[in-house]
């Protein structure tokens, strides 16, 4: 029947078997349970493939997937380029189950690029590849699962829509939260830059000079689980691309976000300025680099210079013979 949506599975579609298209999702559960010895009950809405090119195979229905970690297997398969997030909401149907099973707390799901009208966003690659299958979700709550030290959020933008960005969880980063200039520029914030507060000179993990370009106060929560919308003022990173958010060691600890770690090697630390003491014995360990490559080069130059030598004796005795 035209206009209706038709459902099709993707577990089987990744690998390369056909099935009939469905119309009806509860068809496709039963499907699910029988084929893949799946249990439970699960929101089709957070599984399925909003890929502009899924859309069109399917009628605006898209490919749906017993669970978010073959979803993300899918995207990487098939749609390597990254997330196009197609602008077209498919209808609600009241044949779809209504209870929701999410796999992870701290994770974008599908539904949620789908229903952005950003395509390309940051948050996609988060929602297809930062993904857990459902013996890793007991096992995370468990605290079993290895932590990745970073959150989904969504950040309030100028215009009252949330936005989503990444958060890493810094143990190390000893004042404060921090935010990309970069990303201040996108959510529209950066006329909200407070330049009168005392600014702050960290250094990174690689001894790169790191300095507030000023605060900000935000509004935003977390993803997707956030029912609380939170205040937070943040120092201002500049000259970063490669970073949204930094959360540092003392909200993580005021709110439980993870046991920090001690061993755990992370960006940001706190600068000191450098005693006397501290250049001496930087000056002594950079005299000690310098004798050791000059040392290095010395034997180098040796081993060249003896096989040029050899070389020569065996092309000598060579044209002797």
């Amino acid at each position: 029947m035209e206009g209706s949506p038709r459902y099709r599975c993707g577990s089987c579609e990744l690998n390369g078997l056909t099935t009939k298209s469905l119309t009806k999702a509860e068809k496709l559960w039963k499907h699910f349970r029988n084929a893949h010895g799946c249990s439970g009950d699960v929101d089709f809405r957070d599984y399925r493939c909003c890929h502009k090119l899924c859309f069109e195979a399917e009628s605006f229905s898209g490919l749906f997937f017993i669970s978010q970690n073959e979803l993300a297997k899918h995207a990487r398969l098939q749609h390597p380029e990254g997330p196009e997030i197609h602008k077209i909401d498919p209808p609600c149907h009241p044949d779809k189950p209504s209870v929701h099973r999410r796999l992870s707390f701290d994770h974008c799901s599908a539904s949620e690029a789908k229903r952005s009208n950003t395509p390309g966003s940051d948050f996609g690659q988060a929602a297809t590849t930062a993904l857990l299958t459902d013996n890793e979700h007991e096992l995370e709550k468990q605290g079993a699962v290895k932590e990745d030290f970073q959150r989904c959020m969504k950040i309030l933008d100028a215009n009252d829509d949330f936005q989503f960005a990444i958060a890493l969880l810094d143990t190390q980063c000893q004042r404060g939260n921090w935010i990309s200039e970069r990303l201040l520029g996108r959510l529209g914030l950066s006329h909200l830059i407070s330049k009168s507060t005392v600014t702050l000179d960290m250094r990174s993990a690689s001894g790169h000079r790191v300095e507030s370009r000023g605060t900000i106060r935000l509004q935003w929560k977390w993803h997707p689980n956030g029912t609380c919308i939170k205040h937070e003022t943040f120092y201002i990173l500049g000259d970063v691309t490669e970073i949204d958010v930094v959360i540092g060691r003392d909200y993580i600890v005021k709110h439980g976000l993870l046991r920090p770690d001690p061993a755990a090697f992370m960006p940001l630390i706190q600068h000191e300025k450098t005693t006397e003491a501290d250049k001496a014995q930087i000056a002594s360990l950079e005299e000690k680099q310098r004798q050791d490559k000059a040392a290095l080069a010395a034997r180098a130059a040796q081993r060249a210079a003896a096989q040029q030598a050899a070389q020569q004796a065996q092309q000598s005795a060579n044209s002797q013979g």
